[in-house]
């Protein structure tokens, strides 16, 4: 219940933001509205600033500011919230911990991102719509890692395919091999260049369907919108793809002026129509790099980081270079604190049945036993294509492993592919070897007419005849 106290109180905040103001010799805003709000056993006063402060917004959000401003109320904790308008928030009465030291992951939400809670403790849950394209920075042991396997395990959860870029093999190894990768996880500067291609080739052809609506008068602008006005069949799954430590990376290119720095540009700025969330990460940023792209990142987040600039650039604001509390972040609306989630859930969502060294024995098809085979996703197709142009059409698991895979993962895929299949056995060589069948060779003829005719395709034919 709001008490004459919690007025008195709120004109103590005032007194504390126009010293502090005076103190640091920044503008005294025209603040002419602070709203008093009790929410979950705690009082609040929102200080409302106008939309022209005569000074950068940044100035009254940095840590040092808002800081002082709470020494002057006797430690009342005191922030910024910038959802609805930039305003100061502080705490009048109730615990006084505001975000506690941690949050465990409470569990997917179907058709949402579950981040953490804001400084006034509510729940920052975005659509995949309100995620947009994201940006998460931190130290390590910051959160970040955490925060990308949170945003990961939701999107398993909604079904959404996923393109993953970790350069140090540190963030998702559990997830090599998942089904729900388009490819195999990225661990090289040219492999990033190939992944962000790949987005830029999904959403071409997103955009061809799109187009093809036009026909019916049916124009849509994301990804919701188009599968509302198709039927069941042709819906598209979303695509989420991460680039962690893309800064190091681009680095290895010639920095700003190389491929992939080009290529992550044009990604941001084009394909979130079609049904791509883009998550960019690392420990650092710059801004010949995020600059350019960073009004296309609706989700900004920035842990605990080795320099306030850094802080700077992702968020607006100064602060995260002196956040002490795992899981805590600076956002361009106000403080968080992330959900935790234990890699060990990732990695059980990662493993798959034990084949136990043994891959199945794939039969030749003859054609009294053919029955449909799956479509091929992009993915699958590229992957099809690297294994004609690179090994003759043989799919071994000594092959995916040279390219990337893991064991498990080598042994995981060739079962799906010799389940689904696209795999044959070549009789007449020593080993055995799987090959790609008819249906994979034709397809790739009908998407890459100009690929070379090879052994293995005559070895399909003759198998499948």
């Amino acid at each position: 219940m709001i008490a004459a106290q919690h007025i008195q109180s709120a004109h103590d905040f005032m007194a504390a933001l126009k010293s502090t103001c005076a103190d640091r010799r920044l503008p005294m805003p025209d603040i002419r509205e602070v709203l008093i709000v009790e929410r979950r056993a705690r009082v609040f006063a929102f200080a409302i600033f106008p939309q022209a402060v005569g000074h950068k917004q940044e100035a009254y959000a940095d840590e040092r500011f808002l800081h002082q401003i709470s020494s002057t109320l006797r430690g009342q904790p005191v922030t910024f919230s910038n959802s609805t308008g930039f305003r100061l928030v502080a705490l009048l009465d109730g615990p006084r911990q505001l975000l506690p030291g941690r949050l465990n992951y409470p569990g997917h939400l179907p058709g949402h991102v579950r981040l953490g809670l804001d400084a006034a403790g509510r729940e920052v849950a975005l659509t995949w719509e309100q995620f947009g394209h994201g940006l998460i920075v931190g130290m390590t042991g910051a959160g970040k890692s955490s925060m990308l396997r949170v945003i990961v395990a939701d999107a398993i959860a909604d079904g959404h395919r996923l393109i993953i870029g970790d350069l140090h093999d540190n963030t998702f190894p559990m997830l090599a091999g998942h089904a729900a990768l388009l490819a195999p996880i990225a661990h090289t500067v040219p492999d990033y260049i190939e992944r962000l291609k790949l987005v830029k080739a999904i959403a071409e052809e997103r955009r061809v369907k799109y187009v093809a609506l036009h026909a019916r008068q049916v124009y849509p602008d994301n990804l919701e919108e188009y599968n509302a006005a198709v039927e069941p069949a042709e819906r598209l799954p979303r695509v989420v793809a991460f680039f962690d430590e893309i800064s190091s990376a681009c680095d290895q290119d010639r920095g700003r002026r190389g491929d992939l720095a080009h290529l992550a540009f044009q990604a941001a700025t084009e394909v979130r129509k079609f049904g791509l969330n883009l998550v960019f990460s690392g420990q650092s940023i710059t801004g010949d790099l995020i600059g350019p792209m960073r009004d296309q990142l609706s989700t900004r987040v920035c842990f605990r980081v080795a320099r306030k600039e850094i802080s700077q650039l992702a968020v607006f604001c100064r602060g995260a270079e002196l956040i002490d509390q795992p899981g805590r972040a600076l956002t361009p609306n106000g403080q968080w604190q992330a959900y935790f989630l234990d890699k060990q859930s990732l990695i059980e969502a990662g493993q798959v049945e034990d084949l136990a060294g043994v891959a199945p024995q794939a039969e030749p098809i003859t054609n009294s036993e053919q029955v449909a085979s799956p479509e091929l996703s992009l993915g699958d197709l590229n992957l099809a294509k690297r294994c004609r142009v690179e090994n003759d059409g043989r799919f071994t698991e000594a092959w995916l492993i040279a390219i990337g895979f893991s064991q498990r993962a080598a042994r995981r895929v060739k079962a799906e592919w010799i389940s689904n299949r696209w795999l044959v056995i070549d009789e007449s060589t020593l080993g055995k070897p799987a090959v790609l069948a008819v249906q994979v060779l034709d397809r790739l003829n009908s998407a890459y007419p100009d690929l070379p005719c090879t052994a293995a395709h005559d070895k399909a034919r003759q198998a499948h005849d």
